[in-house]
């Protein structure tokens, strides 16, 4: 139920912080000093230079040369040799520049800042895509992957979805984290129907191991809206349950089967993030025989029945082991159209204080959500387990979504090779023609 971030799971190994001669963020360059580092970083990443030709001696402390090298390495054997500067435009945070590198198969973006003497301060790898891309090709590569993989990109029409590429978008998979787009909306709904306020107090609920709140105090207060972004932003499962138990487990399902938000044998009762957990655990095996065995309504009389044994206190966090955990049964599932469906309720019908909390982690790498005039995102993973559902306007106000949902319950799969190609595909999508009337 981890949150995996497009910027940093693409390239995670490359991240940078931009670091001046004095270790704060370095300041906005001349023009004329960016192409003219940008131009001296060609041969470095070819391997020809070395880093010290080009960086400054504060990055190469965080950065050894070696390391540098290393990575270099990687973008090389899978992208070709570096060939020249496509373009550089300006506008990042802190006085960076985006720099665009035309690779023999790719065409790499990344975030360079230049300290005042004309060396590199900083470097961030923002996004790759293979030159000559198509959602074709994007496909191919999905349909590559091991396990079982859904996606599709769509346009929406007011109301209507269409499908302009994907594939088995109708079948659930399992996507983590991503219900947590459900009880957005069931709250968001509430507040537009004064049930509630976003600025109401309400105690923060027990701790959830994998929470970015562990460790805070039981009952410490909190604005709903407080609660609402850590959920989303930072994908907190303490949070989450807070919010469903405020909500209610039945008022979120009944947001989540009005809008056809979650489908397969097990999409109901909706779990709680510690309730998966628990069932999940190796000491609960037998409830976790029954959950699998029963029918809806049984498997809501174990939750009633069996709450004391679905929580925190009875997890044993390290018998969990590294590998996937009964993904098939013990989780939430929707599929690619059914997310669709329900980012298109967030594009039409919900508050701009909902779009906005979605939009605060784009998931996509900054080179192309800026691509976009407003970008909105949740996905989530964990072992064999891997969704994201990305939301995009256009400048003139239109709506194009990405989502995709990858799961191995044998294996782990490769998030960052996921991450990449999803990238891809919501690029893609901007220069896609409009569906036929």
């Amino acid at each position: 139920m981890r949150e995996t971030i497009g910027a940093v799971a693409i390239v995670a190994a490359a991240i940078v912080t931009p670091v001046g001669a004095a270790g704060q963020p370095a300041s906005a360059a001349v023009p004329v000093s960016v192409a003219e580092a940008a131009d001296r970083l060609i041969p470095v990443l070819a391997g020809a230079n070395a880093p010290d030709a080009v960086f400054t001696s504060a990055f190469l402390g965080q950065v050894p040369p070696e390391q540098f090298n290393a990575i270099s390495a990687q973008l090389r054997a899978r992208h070709g040799v570096p060939q020249s500067v496509e373009s550089i435009s300006g506008g990042v945070e802190g006085g960076g520049y985006v720099v665009r590198f035309a690779y023999e198969r790719a065409i790499v973006s990344m975030q360079i800042y230049v300290a005042p003497d004309g060396r590199v301060a900083g470097l961030l790898i923002t996004g790759i895509a293979p030159r000559g891309d198509s959602l074709a090709a994007v496909g191919s590569d999905f349909a590559a992957l091991p396990g079982s993989l859904s996606w599709g990109v769509y346009r929406l029409n007011n109301r209507t979805l269409t499908r302009m590429a994907g594939a088995d978008d109708a079948t659930p998979r399992a996507i983590a984290s991503s219900f947590k787009l459900i009880v957005l909306g069931a709250l968001d709904e509430d507040v537009r129907a004064g049930r509630r306020r976003w600025d109401e107090v309400v105690p923060l609920g027990p701790d959830v191991q994998g929470s970015a709140t562990n460790g805070w105090p039981d009952g410490l207060p909190m604005t709903v809206h407080s609660l609402a972004v850590l959920m989303i932003e930072q994908s907190d499962n303490r949070t989450t349950d807070t919010l469903l138990h405020l909500l209610g487990r039945e008022r979120v399902e009944r947001f989540a089967r009005a809008r056809d938000a979650l489908g397969g044998r097990y999409a109901y009762p909706l779990l709680s993030t510690i309730e998966v957990t628990a069932l999940k655990a190796p000491a609960q095996a037998d409830l976790r025989a029954r959950w699998e065995t029963g029918n809806e309504s049984e498997r809501r009389l174990l939750l009633r029945d069996q709450a004391d044994r679905l929580t925190g206190r009875t997890v044993d966090y390290g018998a969990l082991g590294d590998g996937p955990q009964s993904i098939e049964t013990v989780e939430w599932f929707a599929s690619p159209r059914q997310m669709a469906g329900l980012l298109g309720w967030f594009a039409n019908e919900a508050s701009a204080t909902a779009r906005g909390i979605l939009s605060i982690n784009p998931g996509i790498s900054p080179a192309t959500a800026g691509r976009f005039a407003e970008v909105g995102y949740k996905g989530g993973s964990e072992p064999g387990v891997i969704a994201m559902n990305v939301m995009m306007q256009d400048s003139m106000g239109g709506w194009t979504i990405v989502t995709a949902a990858w799961n191995n319950p044998i294996a782990p799969v490769d998030e960052q090779r996921f991450v990449e190609l999803v990238d891809r595909a919501v690029a893609l999508s901007a220069s896609m023609p409009p569906p036929a009337p």
